[in-house]
């Protein structure tokens, strides 16, 4: 396809790690690695029963499964292929997680699932529908895409992730700033505070005193000005303005053009972090 780079975790059945969960993450590594924007990953599952037949095709989420039975007992019949539920912190970071992935990019995932699934059916072959599923492959890449500020306990949720990332892995943060150019020019209107919902409030200076407090070590940043449009728009509503799509949208290329001098700046940010080694 014209414009788009594939980046292969492997081309032949061979396991990239001595067990299973080192398997699944070094793909996963490989696909941090490229920048990644969409993961595909395409098997052959085998069954006892030759009546078995059909594609699906699974996004990232909890199925009705997973939320309905023990979760203690899915873990142990699948351990290689799940993440643990079964630790309350550990589920809350996850799930925190699945609903902002969800919230933001939850369409774009069915959507494509949709259009694969149909033309499995084109083909004539046997649908067997599309399955959310806490995949470990898919959550190794440790996104918390405007997670950060909803938990309540923050240094625990550090400390887990700290626990939880591979040695190479890579813990990447997006959180609203604080100190951004909208904030300071819509103070206590502006709409990322989103109070109650927003419980801490992040400059770039702070999360990374937060990280290193934690083990962590900051090896990129990147703006998201772009964010300023939106919040600037809810802002205006918030302040009472008429016109508030208007005037938020030229708040909005104020602070895009803000953040082109001082990334810094920006009305939300990205934080790439590592382990400290």
């Amino acid at each position: 396809m014209p414009g788009v780079k594939v980046v292969y975790t492997r081309k032949t059945d061979k396991a990239l790690g001595p067990d299973k969960a080192k398997d699944l993450q070094a793909r996963a590594d490989i696909a941090n690695k490229a920048g990644g924007d969409l993961f595909i990953s395409i098997h052959v599952n085998a069954a006892k029963s030759t009546a078995a037949r059909g594609v699906e095709t699974l996004i990232m989420g909890e199925s009705p499964k997973e939320q309905r039975y023990n979760e203690n007992a899915l873990f142990e019949n699948n351990r290689e292929d799940l993440i643990d539920m079964s630790d309350e912190r550990t589920a809350a970071i996850v799930r925190a997680y699945i609903q902002n992935l969800q919230f933001t990019y939850g369409e774009y995932s069915m959507a494509i699932a949709r259009c694969i699934q149909n033309n499995y059916l084109k083909a004539g072959r046997h649908s067997r529908g599309i399955k959310p599923q806490l995949l470990r492959v898919l959550y190794a890449t440790d996104t918390l895409w405007h997670v950060m500020e909803h938990l309540e306990h923050l240094d625990e949720v550090w400390q887990r992730l700290h626990e939880l990332l591979t040695e190479k892995g890579v813990l990447i943060v997006a959180v609203p700033n604080c100190s951004s150019y909208d904030a300071q020019r819509y103070g206590e209107y502006w709409a990322a505070y989103d109070v109650p919902r927003h419980l801490w409030h992040f400059t770039p200076g702070t999360i990374q005193q937060l990280a290193s407090r934690h083990g962590f070590i900051m090896a990129a940043r990147h703006p998201m000005p772009f964010d300023a449009f939106y919040v600037s728009m809810l802002s205006e509503k918030h302040r009472g303005s008429s016109c508030s799509f208007l005037k938020g949208m030229f708040a909005g290329t104020l602070a895009w053009f803000n953040a082109l001098g001082r990334k810094e700046r920006s009305s939300s940010m990205i934080y790439v972090f590592r382990k400290k080694r």
